[in-house]
């Protein structure tokens, strides 16, 4: 019985000592789940939520809290929220936020994790918030601030939201000493003007680590950009100063003129004129150089390699020349929006998602670039009159793409082994497409709703499909028609997979005589055919006097020359298969080249060849001649030349004659006055 007593009162005394120790166990992290009000008279609603406060002024987290909307919502002004590392935790729901104030003024967030909310904090219509020592993370936007002013963020660290810091028509706030990483976005300003950012360190948000777009007035200094830029649309008068991207100087000029560029991590060129930016070696920024309404400017030489975003962009720029750089490992290579007649030439343009992109971008030269192992090549969008000559593409996804552009010339590239696409039209009608090589691709033309284009003179060779409009798979969509041939002599397009033969010439193919055009018609399908296939590939060969002489031939030209001397062409030939034994070559010759009759010959040996077309109103011959095959010398020349020659030479003789025959005269005459 004593026993049994002692036990008793052993076990009353333990619980006893127990139930203290029980009642001051915090509640389990994250137990929490319901959005928490502070209202206007400074309670706490619900009263029950895991916040304290002993003056209503100060309002202390207590534990985690979890909510599927908003989670704290400030109805009072002149307060400090201190979340004591507690976390605020949303469920990603839209428009939630994390703490959101409306129309609020002094208050004070602090030291809040917050976390998987649309919004981390929302500032509406507020002044003389300070945000400052949070830790944001995994949200859509970070920190949002509309038409708020007069605001702090400072010392907090964003890492991994969608947006990092995002102000919308907000003015004279401070964003300093904060911590932006690995966001897509590290700041915004949008309409906001007359802000100080200052002292952040801003690293690897991709692709922007702050955009200006039409915000201007603003001070951005002293930031520390590491793998990360400053991008800046349509915004002007800011002061960007002391800044550094990758420890270089981020090169900030508005309104200078007649000026080189040293060295920098960033160029950014604003309202300029006559710059030149040459052999700089900038990477793993965001956009390398940019310019903003800035005209005359040269970009010459430089190395653009691994940059995030865009390794050159042109907005509202024009007359520049963005020549002779390599491109190699951003976004976008080479970007013009809204920018007219500037040149962009010999760049190498290398894997790159899109190499160059052009959009509402007017009268611009493409010419000359080497674009390889990129998504798209070239990328014209919503823009008209511009040439696309004389470049290399090869092995990128889609070469050319088209969309919604008009008037555009596509001529003279080779576009070759692209792994879907040769050129791709979308929406977009009334383009030239003229004398390209379209060789090896997946699709050598892709039409979507594109119609009234003007493709002649290409090569379609052993592409997986030479031609591919949508209305085949889709039988409902309205098929594109467009006109694949011009008017005979000229003809249309060399089709490798063409089975027709040459045995008549002329505009029927029902004269005797071959002309180098198929005698039937090449059929795309419905209501798109080339009346006027080639038989053999075309080639433009350019001569010293500024003029083409077009080759139409089923050998390979291994060598083209012109000597304006004596007005002679020479090509070195051979045969294209090792069982070829007969060839053919059709010229069109400018008289300003050559004028008329010709002269032909083979290994030295002058042929017989056709007179297809002589306009003398043109200025144009076409020649067509024949040949058996081995590594031959064709030489072409123009008997009216060779004439000219023999009377010059004549002439010049005679001049002479008379000239010593005046002398010899002269002299006898003095000899008989003496």
């Amino acid at each position: 019985m004593y026993k049994k007593t002692v036990c008793g009162i052993m076990v009353t005394l333990l619980l006893a000592c127990l139930f203290p120790l029980a009642i001051s166990v915090k509640p389990t992290k994250g137990e929490w789940i319901r959005r928490v009000y502070i209202r206007a008279d400074g309670s706490i609603d619900p009263s029950s939520a895991p916040i304290v406060t002993y003056d209503n002024v100060t309002y202390v987290l207590t534990d985690n809290i979890t909510s599927s909307a908003d989670g704290i919502v400030v109805e009072r002004d002149n307060i400090v929220i201190d979340g004591a590392g507690y976390t605020l935790q949303g469920t990603k729901a839209y428009e939630s936020k994390g703490v959101v104030l409306s129309g609020r003024s002094n208050v004070t967030i602090k030291n809040i994790i917050i976390t998987k909310f649309c919004h981390g904090i929302l500032l509406n219509s507020s002044s003389h918030i300070h945000i400052c020592g949070n830790s944001i993370t995994a949200n859509d936007d970070a920190i949002t601030l509309r038409y708020s002013s007069n605001n702090s963020i400072i010392g907090n660290n964003l890492t991994n939201n969608t947006w990092g810091i995002s102000l919308d028509e907000s003015s004279y706030n401070r964003i300093c000493r904060n911590s932006i990483t690995a966001n897509e976005v590290g700041l915004v300003l949008f309409n906001s003007s007359n802000n100080c950012i200052n002292g952040n360190n801003i690293i690897a948000n991709g692709p922007i680590g702050i955009l200006l777009e039409k915000s201007s007035y603003n001070i951005i200094s002293w930031n520390t950009f590491i793998k990360d830029g400053l991008l800046v649309l349509d915004s002007y008068q800011n002061s960007v100063e002391n800044n550094t991207v990758n420890g270089k100087p981020l090169l900030y000029l508005e309104g200078v003129s007649d000026q080189s560029v040293s060295d920098a991590g960033q160029l950014i060129l604003v309202n300029c004129i006559r710059i030149r930016v040459e052999n700089l070696n900038i990477s793993n920024t965001d956009t390398a150089i940019e310019l903003l309404k800035t005209n005359n400017t040269i970009i010459r030489g430089n190395n653009i390699i691994a940059n995030d975003y865009i390794g050159i962009l042109l907005e509202k720029s024009s007359y520049n020349c963005i020549c002779g750089n390599n491109v190699m490992n951003s976004y976008y290579g080479v970007f013009l929006s809204y920018s007219l007649n500037n040149i962009v030439s010999a760049n190498n343009v290398t894997a790159n998602e899109i190499g160059l992109a052009f959009s509402y971008s007017s009268n611009n030269s493409i010419a000359k670039n080497n674009l390889i192992n990129n998504g798209d090549g070239v990328s014209i969008s919503y823009s008209l009159n511009n040439i696309v000559s004389g470049n290399s593409i090869t092995a990128n996804d889609d070469a050319i793409t088209l969309r919604y552009s008009s008037n555009n010339i596509i001529v003279g590239n080779n576009v070759i082994a692209n792994n879907s696409t040769g050129v791709s039209f979308i929406y977009s009608s009334n383009n030239s497409i003229a004398k390209n090589n379209l060789i090896n691709n997946g699709v050598g033309i892709s039409l979507i709703y594109s119609s009234n284009n003007s493709i002649y003179h290409n090569n379609f060779i052993n592409n997986t499909q030479h031609v591919h409009d949508i209305s085949w798979d889709h039988p409902s969509a309205s098929p594109s028609i467009n006109i694949w041939n011009v008017d005979y002599p000229s003809g249309g397009n060399y089709w490798s997979n063409y089975a027709g033969v040459d045995v008549y010439s002329g505009s029927y193919q029902n004269e005797t005589g071959s002309d180098g055009i198929g005698d039937t018609a090449y059929v795309i399908y419905e209501d798109n055919t080339d009346k006027y296939p080639l038989m053999g590939p075309s080639n433009s060969f350019n001569t010293s006097v500024g003029y083409f002489v077009n080759v139409i031939s089923n050998s390979t030209i291994k060598d083209f020359r012109y000597f304006k001397s004596n007005s002679t062409i020479v090509m070195h030939i051979s045969n294209m298969t090792a069982n070829q034994t007969a060839g053919f070559c059709r010229l069109t010759i400018p008289h300003e080249v050559m004028s008329p009759p010709y002269m032909v010959k083979v290994n030295g040996t002058t042929i017989n060849f056709r007179t297809i077309y002589e306009n003398r109103m043109e200025g144009i011959s076409i020649i067509y001649f024949t040949y058996k095959h081995s590594n031959l010398e064709v030489t072409i020349t123009s008997k009216s030349s060779s004439a000219t020659i023999l009377l010059l030479f004549v002439l010049t003789t005679i001049v002479i004659l008379i000239t010593i025959i005046a002398i010899i005269l002269s002299k006898r005459k003095g000899r008989l006055k003496l």
